[in-house]
C-alpha cells in the first residue's frame, strides 16, 4: 500500500469514527432526555442525522473515489446526487437554526408565536423535499451531466448551467447565514455588556431572583449564539478552499485534493462537538463514551496485539 493510500485510510477511519460517535450521541440523547426535546434541538438533531450520513457514508466513498479504488459511471452519478442532497440539507438546516437563534435572542417576546413545533417539522420537510428536487436531476436527466465524464468530481461531471444553479442555491443561504451572524454578533456583544453591568451593580446588594434568572437566560442565549457563530465561521473556512480551487480551475494533485475533502467533511465532526456539546448533558455523555472506549479498546490494544490470544490480559483476565 502506497503512502497516499495509508494517509487516506487513516483519515477515513479517524474522521468517520468521530463523526459517527459525535452525531450518534447527539441523536441518542435527544430521544432519551425529555428536557433536550426543544424546538432548537430539533434542528440540532436533524443536523446530526445529516452529518452522520455525510461523515459515516459519503466521506469514505469520496475517499475511495479520490484514490480511484471505486470508479463507475452510474455509481459516480448516484454519489454526486447524494452529495448535493446532503450538502443542501446541511446548509439549509444551519440557516434554519440560525434563524431560530435570531428569533430567540432578538425577538424573545414573540418567539412562541413565530417558532412552533409544527412550523419546525414543516420546515424540515420542505428542506428535505427541496434538497431532493435539486439533487436528483443528474440521476434522471442528461441535461445536468456532461458527456463524456472524465473524472468523478462535482465540478467536472455536472453541466455548467446546473452547476451555476447549485452554486446560487448554496451562496444565497450562506449569505443569509452571514447576515444573521453579523446581527447576532452585535446583539450578543450588547447582551454581554448588560450582563457585566448588572453583575457589577449587584455587588454587595441582596440577590434579586428575577434579575438573577434574567442574567442566567441572557448568558445561556449568548453562549448558544456564540457556539452557532463558531459553526458558521468553521463552515465558511472549510468550504472556501474547495470552491475557490474548483472555480479557479487550479491543477491539484491527489494529496492536496484529499486534504481539501478531509477539511470539508470535518464539518460533520466539528458541528456536534462545537454546538451540541455546549450542553452539559452532551459533554457528560461524550466524556463517558471516551472513558469507555479508552479502557475497553485503546488501553488493552497493546496487550491484545503482543500477547498470545489465550493469555489473560490484566483488563479482561
Amino acid at each position: 500500500m502506497e503512502k497516499l493510500e495509508v494517509v487516506a485510510v487513516v483519515s477515513i477511519v479517524i474522521l468517520s469514527f468521530f463523526a459517527i460517535i459525535g452525531n450518534t450521541t447527539i441523536i441518542a440523547l435527544f430521544f432519551r432526555v425529555r428536557s433536550l426535546q426543544t424546538t432548537s434541538n430539533t434542528f440540532v438533531v436533524s443536523l446530526a442525522f445529516t452529518d452522520l450520513l455525510i461523515g459515516g457514508i459519503l466521506y469514505p466513498v469520496q475517499s475511495l473515489i479520490d484514490l480511484k479504488i471505486v470508479y463507475d459511471h452510474q455509481g459516480c452519478i448516484i454519489f454526486i446526487c447524494l452529495f448535493i442532497i446532503m450538502s443542501l440539507m446541511h446548509v439549509l438546516i444551519v440557516l434554519s437554526l440560525s434563524f431560530e437563534r435570531f428569533v430567540t435572542i432578538c425577538k424573545p417576546m414573540v418567539y412562541s408565536t413565530i417558532i412552533t413545533e409544527k412550523k419546525c417539522y414543516i420546515t424540515l420537510v420542505l428542506i428535505i423535499v427541496y434538497s431532493l428536487l435539486n439533487g436528483l436531476p443528474p440521476f434522471f436527466s442528461s441535461f445536468a451531466v456532461t458527456s463524456p465524464m472524465q473524472e468523478c468530481q462535482v465540478f467536472t461531471v455536472l453541466s455548467k448551467v446546473y452547476l451555476l444553479w447549485l452554486v446560487i442555491n448554496s451562496i444565497i443561504p450562506l449569505l443569509l447565514i452571514i447576515i444573521i451572524f453579523v446581527k447576532l454578533f452585535f446583539v450578543v456583544r450588547r447582551h454581554a455588556r448588560v450582563i457585566r453591568a448588572t453583575e457589577a451593580a449587584s455587588i454587595g446588594i441582596a440577590v434579586n431572583p428575577i434579575a438573577a434568572n434574567s442574567r442566567f437566560k441572557l448568558k445561556r442565549e449568548a453562549k448558544s449564539a456564540v457556539l452557532l457563530i463558531s459553526i458558521v465561521v468553521y463552515f465558511i473556512i472549510t468550504w472556501s478552499p474547495l470552491i475557490v480551487a474548483n472555480l479557479s480551475k487550479v491543477d491539484m494533485n491527489e494529496l492536496f485534493y484529499m486534504i481539501i475533502h478531509f477539511t470539508l467533511y470535518s464539518n460533520t465532526v466539528a458541528t456536534p462537538f462545537i454546538y451540541g456539546f455546549g450542553n452539559k448533558l452532551y459533554r457528560f455523555a461524550v466524556i463517558v463514551i471516551i472513558v469507555i472506549v479508552f479502557f475497553t479498546v485503546i488501553l488493552p490494544l497493546p496487550y491484545t496485539i503482543l500477547l498470545p490470544r489465550d493469555y489473560p490480559t490484566p483488563f479482561f483476565g
